[in-house]
């Protein structure tokens, strides 16, 4: 898979991820971190089921958003290291 497509792919994970509500984006730094809804999760993992990326099967797409969420952590990467200081 070429660099653009990957990137491409994972704007459509993260994007399936947020549609759903599973993910937010801080308003102050803008990284992305799991709102710790499972509803909204397994909704995110319906849509990437029904509508999988181009060249990926159903449970490709899953894959590919679970492992995206599961990257992410709880709270906003920005906003936990200004905490800490």
């Amino acid at each position: 898979m070429a660099a653009g497509e990957l990137e491409d792919q994972i704007i459509w994970v993260y994007g399936v991820l947020l549609e759903a509500g599973a993910i937010t984006e801080c308003q102050v730094h803008g990284y992305l971190f799991s709102e710790l809804d499972d509803d909204a999760f397994e909704q995110a993992k319906k849509i990437a089921r029904k509508n999988p990326w181009i060249g990926l099967s159903p449970d490709e797409a899953v894959a590919a958003v679970e492992d995206a969420f599961y990257d992410l952590g709880y709270e906003c990467q920005g906003c936990a290291k200004n905490e800490a200081e």
